[in-house]
């Protein structure tokens, strides 16, 4: 009995440590929405909490005030585990207290089986492609289709805790650039402030194929978000009234449609802002 104790505590920790604000586990390897009612009372069956900002299973965790994020450190199972995983190396979900801010598309529906696969793609998540290639192999024309197969060696994360900060390195696409993607997230002023900046460093000691770049951001569910004349920002109005800049340097950026997808909501239609550049 004791092991099975203390495998059920572990299974809370993690659990507690993929919460958001908004009561929901972030939208990653196949998770859609679960009633929040369910997650407190599944929560409530322990006292055993998450550390806060760290590392745990892949994931990086980082916390501050009522602000709190998620990023996906692109870690693929075995092959045989892998048939509900994402391509979402890299990708991130944030919320500030209730609010949403940033997340990921999530499953797909079930009345959409083609679709399947698009929903696992990186770019159906708040994360960094080359030429819009997802990070991961996602299904393919053999036996195992729905299975996803890692590209490149597994990737690194790290957690420094003297700023409060992720570093997340990943060589997904090191074998089809000569590139790998290196991700640092800053979560401060009481969770109110998150800073990104993305990386594109040599790798491998091949040809680099400098390719165009895409940063996807996709917002929640009844954000509007609006530029700001020719201004590097923009303004983002949330459904409870609150308001966020999202401001960036070294891209052009633009504000496109994307979808959230929900077990217990639905389809839901949302926009997402998207940096584009070449990658050097």
């Amino acid at each position: 009995a004791a092991p099975l104790g203390a495998r059920i505590e572990a299974m809370h920790r993690m659990l507690d440590a993929l919460v958001l604000g908004t009561r929901e586990p972030a939208y990653m390897n196949g998770c859609g929405q679960m009633p929040v009612d369910l997650i407190l009372a599944i929560g409530a069956q322990s006292g055993t909490r998450a550390p806060g900002s760290g590392v745990m299973g892949g994931y990086g965790i980082l916390a501050d005030g009522t602000g709190k994020l998620v990023a996906d450190g692109g870690l693929v199972p075995p092959l045989e585990f892998s048939a509900q995983t994402h391509a979402g190396a890299l990708g991130f979900e944030f919320s500030s207290g209730a609010t949403l801010v940033v997340g990921n598309c999530g499953p797909a529906p079930g009345q959409l089986p083609e679709s399947r696969n698009l929903f696992r793609h990186s770019s159906a998540h708040s994360a960094p492609t080359l030429d819009d290639v997802s990070s991961a192999h996602v299904g393919g024309r053999w036996f195992l289709a729905d299975r996803m197969r890692p590209s490149g060696p597994a990737p690194q994360i790290n957690h420094i805790e003297a700023e409060n900060a992720l570093e997340l390195h990943s060589a997904a696409y090191r074998g089809r650039f000569g590139l790998d993607m290196v991700r640092r997230l800053t979560l401060m002023g009481a969770g109110h402030t998150l800073v990104g900046q993305d990386r594109f460093v040599a790798a491998g000691g091949g040809r680099v194929r400098e390719e165009m770049f895409n940063i996807r951001f996709h917002l929640a569910p009844g954000a509007a978000p609006e530029r700001a004349g020719s201004e590097d920002m923009v303004r983002i109005v949330y459904k409870n009234g609150e308001v966020w800049a999202f401001l960036w340097e070294g891209a052009e950026a633009e504000i496109e449609e994307s979808v959230r997808h929900s077990a217990h909501f639905g389809l839901l239609r949302t926009r997402q802002i998207v940096l584009t550049g070449k990658a050097r």
